[in-house]
């Protein structure tokens, strides 16, 4: 399974499941988000590097859950 394929199961496929795909689960105007970021691009990061990154921000219906900024 490619990384892409991965962040889809995580993120639109539980929306899909609960019927609600067409406002969560996708990065897109007038739908709900959920974001996380992280110390290094998980999409990009070698694998062994994902294992170390850190979670830097977290923002839950557009507030600030987490900060380590």
């Amino acid at each position: 399974m490619s990384r892409a394929e991965a962040l889809r199961m995580l993120t639109w496929g539980p929306a899909f499941a609960a019927f609600d795909e067409a406002e969560a689960g996708v990065l897109q105007p007038g739908a709900r988000a959920d974001v996380s970021v992280f110390s290094v691009d998980l999409m990009q990061a070698p694998a062994e590097a994902i294992l170390s990154a850190r979670s830097m921000l977290t923002l839950t219906g557009g507030i600030v859950a987490h900060s380590a900024l």
